[in-house]
């Protein structure tokens, strides 16, 4: 297919491509980035939000500058919630290059490992239970200190602990076991209970999106952003 016509940047465009992908967002990034550096295909990225390009997307405290403001993200409010004091939460998706990998909290959390069997029981799959899911965490994953069992340190996913933990931190931490919570060195092995640190998706207070590691090969891969999306 021809992708000739005003496209932004990468030389994929002004030529034939193979694939178009609809939606720039972390999935989109991800499904781009394996079939140019898997398949060496030409791929076209469509994303109707904004280009990666504000520094605030680069930097830690970005977030408080972007996601409050609707800032390269889409603000939804979700129905009263019964077991939330009937409060009306809000919820942020990325309307940017990289979607919400560019635009949130950088906070690396899997979740429950019971949730995951659950999901695998209600689809009748076993593709989405947490043994199946663990080992693709894992290719993922380019953590800093941890290894083995749960953890990748190879992976296009950066993870690591944050630079800096100020006295409130562990006055924080030390309250909650003071309470009763245990001490959890790694909230990422399926049992994400009690008080401790988190890591983030960012290492030297530079956020970590799926986007720029996905652009590498910009001679493969053009991108369409701040338009709506359509071939």
């Amino acid at each position: 297919m021809n992708t000739s016509g005003d496209a932004g940047s990468g030389s994929a465009q002004g030529g034939d491509c193979e694939y178009i992908i609809v939606g720039g967002g972390t999935a989109g990034c991800v499904a781009a980035w394996r079939l140019v550096t898997e398949t060496d295909a030409r791929v076209v990225l469509l994303e109707t939000g904004a280009d990666y390009t504000s520094p605030y997307l680069k930097l830690s405290p970005g977030y408080s500058r972007l996601v409050p403001k609707g800032v390269h993200c889409t603000l939804h409010q979700t129905v009263p919630q019964a077991h939330a004091g009937n409060r009306v939460l809000e919820i942020a998706t990325g309307r940017v290059l990289g979607g919400g990998s560019s635009v949130n909290a950088q906070v690396y959390m899997r979740g429950y490992r019971a949730d995951y069997d659950q999901w695998g029981w209600s689809s009748g799959s076993d593709l989405w239970n947490w043994e199946t899911m663990l080992p693709h965490f894992r290719r993922l994953e380019g953590n800093q200190k941890y290894s083995g069992e749960f953890h990748g340190c190879a992976g296009p996913l950066t993870v690591a602990d944050p630079g800096f933990f100020c006295e409130y931190s562990h006055l924080f931490v030390k309250a909650g076991q003071t309470l009763g919570l245990p001490f959890t060195a790694d909230f990422n092995v399926g049992a994400p209970v009690g008080t401790g640190y988190l890591q983030f998706t960012a290492r030297g207070g530079r956020l970590a999106s799926v986007f720029p590691d996905s652009r590498y090969s910009l001679d493969k891969l053009g991108q369409v952003a701040g338009k709506a999306a359509c071939a």
